[in-house]
């Protein structure tokens, strides 16, 4: 869980007080949001590959049994 807490720190990071955040203190806030959702979508992306890997083994297989009974 230390790792989503992490996640979650970065995203809802604000200023202290009634500051308006500098340049620099917005640009870090927007990338760290950015890697954050760069590697959501890199999970995505690697788990879609793993299961698409899975799926295209079976069809193949089953392709192969129906081509044998005809």
């Amino acid at each position: 869980m230390s790792m989503v807490d992490s996640a979650l720190k970065m995203v809802t990071k604000e200023p202290k007080g009634n500051q308006t955040p500098s340049r620099s203190e917005k640009e870090t806030k927007i990338k760290n949001r950015a890697g954050l959702v760069i590697n959501i979508f890199a999970a995505l992306l690697a788990f879609n590959a793993w299961y698409g890997g899975g799926l295209s083994s079976t069809i193949l297989n089953n392709t192969i049994k129906a081509n044998d009974i005809w």
